[in-house]
């Protein structure tokens, strides 16, 4: 496949990831009244009374199963923030 190709493929794939991740953060501010921080440490930080992180978010957007090589990266920076913060929270959406 030429690099032309996987371009245009890859283009639509990426617009449907923001397109979810913008669609969950709404959800996030218009059902939870989270006060967040679109693409801080992750996708999507929520933040707590003193602007401090609290949970970080990985928005994905498959359109078949997640397998753990999808997910290890997350994984392993989640483990890395929780050395400096046992409190945080990770969550995948």
């Amino acid at each position: 496949m030429s690099g032309q190709s996987s371009n245009r493929l890859g283009a639509p794939a990426a617009l449907a990831g923001y397109r979810k991740q913008f669609l969950y953060t709404l959800h996030e501010i218009t059902e939870r009244g989270a006060r967040v921080r679109v693409e801080g440490l992750e996708d999507l930080d929520i933040l707590g009374a003193d602007d401090d992180v609290v949970e970080v978010v990985q928005v994905k957007a498959y359109d078949r199963d997640l397998t753990l090589t999808h997910v290890s990266d997350f994984l392993e920076r989640t483990a890395s923030l929780l050395r400096s913060n046992p409190q945080l929270r990770g969550r995948m959406s």
